[in-house]
């Protein structure tokens, strides 16, 4: 199986490889045409953006753009949008693709669907093809043609749901996908055009310092809101620019779309180029931007295993290390390498998490920070300020106005440990008809999740949600919030809801039980006992839980707003 898909990667032919590309965009809209050349203006000569009108003829020479000045070095293709066009940073991004790889067209999903469904308004919103090699959008089913394309799934500024089949569109084309992301003709397989190296000779020159932001994705989760927060909180400081190492799965979400105007650019690498083209990809980024500070706010199986190569690439820059998000699991197994003690400064979500950073792996105090996660305390103010009808909120979410609400909200994944809650839920929920459970979240335990509540009859006391756009909204009709995570550093939600005085059960992770005895605002799970006798203590004194959180709320959104972890970013970046 690897020798066939060595096979498929032609061999290098570094004369014949033409390092210029120029997208001709078919409309009338000047300002698409500016907004792309802005986005494409750290590629300089390499990219060319050119404007036409949908209804020009072409020029005389067969296969090239109009207004072209075919020299042999400039590979040509061709956008053009009906509905809905890509932003700049999608089109700057396939553009990036595109110079790596000499591919007949890319098609642009602007949502997490697989193959062949693409998030698109029409198929014409998606697709940049060769002008010479497809000729237009539906030349890329061409069955006479041995054509390779890529799927691009790279989530816009603007979210959308609207989906197209390709194979609709296409009607009898036979395309299939291979190895992941391209796209070939079933009967007609050619090999995918190999990496080339392109020089970079632009330097970005904004006015600020510049900071990589590398995390694994860009999730829907509390470690990715805390990364926008103080990106947020920090945007008059610095630039940055945001590098994730691996593709998003559907049911983890995105929130590319809050970065637009927090960054100059975000590539999605792992949609983009193949793991082998990743040491040249971050050489080619650095020249391109030039850091000065590279942040890694969430870790990768990549980067781990090459996190000596990675240091030499960015053995000028800063490297400042926010992976370990527990004492035991996840990515602090890794400190042990002599890869993690090149690292410069690294950041502890928790005290503990800093104990075991300096006895365990003994790293130097002096280069460990304690920096809690921040939270949107803007948009918190403005929920607690409003007045809010309970029963329009109820029939919002879909609850029960007559009972009291309950939930768990997380991604539905093996962390969080979903079904803990489920199993204690079905030992309480008999003795309380007055309760309505919640499950809020996403992922991939989500249909062991269904298949649970259906076996062991919890479909109608236990309410699922997938997704809510405002937790902070959501407290607003909570009584009560349960976390059972294997591990947490300090979850976002669980902050959030002592900011509004939500009284909070948990099991013992992180540093929440530091907080929880500070505030007397809730209860930490006692081990020696069940989680249904820690669920019945907990709910007997919710209501003196809840006035005791409710009375250091303000205190708890202070030390935990944005403005206020955002200094000690800038404190350690600064360092």
């Amino acid at each position: 199986m690897i020798n066939f898909f060595k096979a498929l990667f032609r061999k290098p032919d570094s004369d014949r490889f033409m390092d210029r590309i120029r997208i001709t965009v078919r409309t009338e809209d000047a300002g698409m045409i500016e907004e792309y050349s802005r986005a494409c203006s750290i590629l300089q000569e390499k990219v060319s953006i050119v404007g036409m009108q949908p209804d020009a003829v072409q020029n005389e020479t067969p296969g090239t753009a109009a207004g072209e000045n075919v020299d042999g070095n400039i590979r040509c293709y061709e956008y053009a949008p009906r509905r809905k066009a890509m932003d700049g940073n999608q089109l700057l991004e396939a553009a990036y693709s595109l110079l790596g790889r000499d591919l007949d067209y890319v098609i642009v999903s602007n949502t997490l669907d697989d193959f062949p469904l693409i998030g698109a308004d029409c198929l014409e919103d998606a697709v940049i093809y060769s002008a010479k090699r497809c000729g237009s959008v539906k030349g890329i089913a061409d069955e006479g043609k041995a054509l390779c394309g890529k799927l691009l799934r790279l989530s816009g500024y603007c979210k959308s749901d609207v989906t197209v089949n390709l194979m609709e569109q296409l009607p009898g084309a036979e395309l299939e996908l291979v190895q992941e992301s391209y796209i070939m003709h079933r009967n007609r397989i050619r090999e995918i055009p190999v990496y080339h190296a392109v020089d970079m000779a632009y330097h970005f020159t904004g006015q600020k310092k510049m900071v990589f932001v590398v995390p694994i994705f860009m999730a829907v989760g509390g470690v990715e809101r805390n990364t926008i927060e103080i990106m947020r909180a920090l945007q008059d400081q610095y630039e940055f620019c945001v590098i994730t190492m691996e593709r998003h799965a559907k049911g983890q979400g995105s929130l590319n779309h809050q970065l637009k105007g927090l960054c100059v650019a975000n590539y999605d690498l792992r949609e983009l180029v193949e793991f082998d083209d990743y040491f040249d990809s971050f050489r080619r980024l650095r020249e391109m931007y030039h850091p000065e500070v590279v942040w890694l706010c969430n870790n990768s199986p990549w980067l781990e295993a090459n996190m000596l190569s990675f240091r030499e690439i960015f053995q000028e820059q800063t490297i400042v290390a926010q992976d370990v998000y527990d004492t035991k699991y996840g990515w602090i197994e890794y400190y042990n390498t002599e890869g993690m003690h090149r690292v410069d400064k690294y950041i502890a979500v928790n005290e503990k998490i800093k104990t075991v950073f300096m006895d365990t792996y003994g790293l130097a105090e002096q280069d460990i920070r304690v920096i809690y996660s921040a939270i949107d305390d803007g948009r918190i103010r403005a929920v607690m300020a409003k007045s809010w009808n309970r029963e329009q909120l109820c029939e919002k979410y879909g609850l029960d106005p007559g009972k009291k609400h309950i939930a768990l909200i997380g991604r539905m994944t093996e962390q969080k440990d979903p079904i803990r809650y489920l199993n204690m839920i079905r030992q309480v929920s008999p003795k309380h008809d007055e309760i309505e459970f919640l499950l809020v979240g996403d992922g991939t335990l989500s249909e062991q999740v269904d298949q649970y509540r259906m076996e062991h009859d919890l479909m109608q006391c236990v309410k699922r949600i997938t997704f809510v756009e405002s937790t902070p909204e959501l407290f607003q009709v909570l009584d009560g919030l349960v976390l059972t995570s294997v591990y947490e550093g300090l979850a976002i939600v669980s902050i959030e809801a002592m900011c509004i005085g939500v009284p909070v059960l948990s099991t013992d992770t992180g540093d929440l039980k530091l907080f929880l005895d500070q505030t007397e605002g809730g209860h930490i799970i006692d081990a020696s006992m069940s989680d249904a006798e820690n669920f019945e203590l907990w709910y007997d004194r919710m209501e003196t839980y809840k006035k005791n959180a409710g009375q250091h709320g303000t205190e708890i959104l202070d030390f935990f707003s944005a403005v206020n972890i955002a200094k000690q970013y800038h404190a350690l970046f600064e360092e």
